[in-house]
C-alpha cells in the first residue's frame, strides 16, 4: 500500500531567487503555477541572506535536545496548553496510536511573551542552562525564515487580488508580518526501529496555518552527532511527497540552500481557493539504523481571534483526500482561527 501511494509523478518544484522577491517586479506567473488548485502547493526560494550558517547552527540543537537528559525535557514540557509550546515527545497520535517516532521543540521565534494568552499561546519556554545555544539559533533561522516569507506573501497578496475582486490586499502580508502568531518547530525523528510503520517518518497531513516555512532535513549519525550525506539516507524512493490536486504524488526534494514554503489551509480560506493546501508527508527508506531526521519549521498563521471569511467553493470544502479529513469537517464560514485549529487538531487525532 505505501509503495503504490508513493509511486511519483515526474513535476518540477517552482525555484526563485531572493532577489526576486525583493524585486518589484511581477511573480504572479510563478506563483500561480506553484500554489493554485493546479499546483504543488510549494515553491522553493533560494539565496536567502545567512541561510547556510544559521541553518548550520540550529539543525543539529534538534539532537541535542532529543538527548538531553529525561528530567531536563520535563522541565520543557508544558501540558496545560496541549504541549503546543516547549517540549513534546509522544503526545501526538499517528494512525491512531502515540507518535514516539519524533519529538517537538515549539517556540515563538519573534516574541517571548505572546500577544494573546488564550488557548496553546504561551510564552516561551528555554532551556537556558542545559541547552543556551538553542534560544538565539532558533530565533535567528527562525526570523530568517519569517523575513523570506513575508516577502513572498506580498507577492501572493497580488496573485490572489488579480483573481478575487473582494480580496484586500496585503491580506497574507498581514498574518505573517503583524499577527503575532508565528510558531517554530524544531524536529528531532529518532532512528528508526524498524516497525510497522518505520517507513512513514511523518504520515499525510495538511498544514492549517497559512504559509509554512521548510528547511531541508539534516541527518545526523545519533550516536556521535556526525552529519550524514542525505544520498546515504533518502533515496529517491524517500524524502518529502506532495499529492496534488489530481492524485499525483510528487517528490519534492528540498535544496540544502533553499527555503521551502507550502501553502497552509489557512491561506486556501483567505483566498477563496484560488491557493491550494496539498498533502505531504515524510518517508524514509534505506540504511538509517541510527541515524536521526532534523528539520524546522515556520508556522506562520493568524491569531486565534483573527476571522477567516467566507472560505473556498464548496466543492473544495467536501473535496476529500482519503489521507486527510476534509476542509468542510473543520471550517465554517467566519469561523475564528482558533475554532478552526480547535476542531483540525482534534480531526486529525481521531483520523
Amino acid at each position: 500500500m505505501l509503495r503504490r501511494l508513493f509511486a511519483t509523478a515526474s513535476r518540477q518544484v517552482v525555484v526563485l531567487d531572493y532577489a526576486q522577491l525583493v524585486s518589484s517586479r511581477s511573480l504572479l506567473d510563478k506563483i500561480e503555477e506553484a500554489y493554485s488548485p493546479n499546483g504543488l502547493g510549494v515553491l522553493f526560494v533560494k539565496n536567502i541572506p545567512q541561510w547556510t550558517e544559521r541553518r548550520a547552527a540550529l539543525l543539529p540543537l534538534a539532537r541535542s535536545l532529543a538527548l538531553l537528559p529525561v528530567e531536563e525535557l520535563k522541565r520543557l514540557e508544558l501540558p496545560e496548553v496541549g504541549y503546543a509550546v516547549g517540549w513534546s515527545h509522544g503526545k501526538e497520535k499517528f494512525m491512531g496510536q502515540p507518535d514516539v517516532a519524533k519529538g517537538s521543540f515549539y517556540a515563538n521565534p519573534e516574541n517571548d511573551y505572546p500577544k494573546t494568552k488564550e488557548g496553546a499561546y504561551h510564552q516561551n519556554i528555554w532551556p537556558k542552562q542545559a541547552l543556551p545555544d538553542l534560544e538565539p539559533a532558533f530565533k535567528g533561522l527562525g526570523t530568517t525564515i519569517i523575513k523570506a516569507g513575508s516577502l513572498l506573501a506580498r507577492h501572493i497578496d497580488k496573485y490572489v487580488a488579480s483573481k478575487v475582486k473582494s480580496y484586500a490586499q496585503g491580506t497574507l502580508f498581514n498574518v505573517v508580518t503583524k499577527e503575532g502568531a508565528n510558531i517554530g518547530r524544531l524536529l528531532h525523528y529518532y532512528p528508526r526501529t524498524g516497525s510497522a510503520t518505520a517507513d512513514l517518518w511523518c504520515g499525510w497531513h495538511n498544514d492549517h496555518g497559512a504559509l509554512t516555512g521548510l528547511t531541508s532535513s539534516m541527518y545526523l549519525n545519533e550516536e556521535s552527532g556526525v552529519e550524514v550525506p542525505a544520498s546515504k539516507v533518502s533515496s529517491a524512493s524517500a524524502g518529502l511527497f506532495i499529492m496534488a490536486r489530481n492524485g499525483d504524488v510528487v517528490k519534492a526534494a528540498i535544496p540544502q540552500d533553499c527555503a521551502a514554503f507550502q501553502i497552509g489551509e489557512s491561506a486556501e480560506i483567505l483566498s477563496a481557493g484560488w491557493l491550494h493546501a496539498t498533502p505531504h508527508a515524510v518517508k524514509l527508506e534505506g540504511d538509517s539504523q541510527g541515524i536521526s531526521r532534523n528539520t524546522f519549521a515556520i508556522f506562520m498563521q493568524p491569531g486565534p481571534k483573527y476571522r477567516l471569511g467566507n472560505g473556498p467553493p464548496s466543492d473544495q470544502l467536501t473535496e476529500k483526500y482519503k489521507e486527510v479529513p476534509a476542509l468542510g469537517t473543520r471550517f465554517t464560514p467566519n469561523c475564528t482561527f482558533g475554532e478552526f485549529h480547535t476542531k483540525t487538531i482534534k480531526a486529525y487525532s481521531n483520523y
